[in-house]
């Protein structure tokens, strides 16, 4: 088989759900993780942790927020995905902080450094 068959075949099975770039929605209770064609949710109050970390993926660096699950499940979010911004504002409100606060500390992150603790406790 030429090997660009097998990437032809790939591109006609690709739906628009498989290739829409991951999204961030949320609301006052809850925020989801589109990607896909599959929907994750995660209720604000059933986040017992907020983490995040910047990670060296060789040919570019991707940061992560992570929402930690009270039954031990993370959800991890990244910088990539639409509504990105929109979360930032939206740990800003649920730790008390200032936006501009948690964006700086966030983006200031490098890739070898240990992940910063947004949230519970002093963000």
């Amino acid at each position: 088989m030429n090997p660009l068959e097998g990437i032809r075949v790939l591109l006609e099975a690709a739906t628009p759900e498989t290739t829409m770039p991951a999204q961030i929605v949320f609301s006052n209770s809850a925020v989801q993780q589109i990607s896909g064609g599959q929907t994750k949710s995660i209720a604000w109050v059933d986040i017992s942790e907020i983490h995040t970390y910047r990670l060296d993926a060789i040919t570019h660096e991707v940061i992560y927020v992570v929402l930690q699950h009270v039954n031990g499940h993370s959800f991890e979010l990244r910088d990539d995905m639409n509504g990105w911004d929109e979360l930032l504002t939206a740990l800003a409100s649920l730790v008390g902080r200032p936006v501009e606060d948690i964006r700086s500390r966030i983006l200031s992150l490098k890739a070898d450094d240990e992940p910063i603790v947004l949230y519970p406790g002093d963000a």
